[in-house]
């Protein structure tokens, strides 16, 4: 999990509770959700990487038209963060594996640099990873 400072941390929620009302509203099922009381019940599964000792669990899962969808949600504080460039490559190679599609979702103001953090990895930015800005 990302530290954050509070204030971010509320961001990070907010923009994870807007987007499962939109992706609902845009007809996704099972829908699970981390960090929000509402999803308590129902979490994504862990994600985990030959190599890498560390578990991940996305913020959102969510499957359309049979289609995975996994969804990290950033915050300017974490998207540079100590994990955050193990947790992208970790969540990525498991939508190339698995044929998911990945949504890192971000502010505005960090696209820039979830698209370094992309090309840092050294993965195809394959049409299943995109990078989603919402208006804070």
């Amino acid at each position: 999990m990302a530290e954050r400072q509070a204030k971010n941390q509320r961001s990070h929620d907010e923009m994870i509770r807007n987007l499962v009302r939109n992706l609902g509203a845009k007809g996704f099922t099972d829908i699970r959700a981390s960090h929000i009381e509402e999803y308590e019940g129902s979490r994504p599964e862990k994600i985990s990487m030959k190599g890498v000792p560390q578990e991940y669990v996305p913020d959102i899962f969510a499957v359309k038209d049979g289609i995975r969808y996994l969804f990290e949600v950033e915050t300017p504080d974490s998207i540079g963060g100590a994990n955050a460039a193990e947790e992208f490559m970790v969540l990525a190679a498991q939508a190339m594996e698995e044929d998911n599609y990945l949504y890192v979702v971000v502010p505005d103001e960090c696209r820039a640099a979830a698209e370094f953090m992309i090309r840092k990895l050294d993965f195809t930015r394959r049409p299943e990873t995109f990078i989603l800005t919402v208006g804070q």
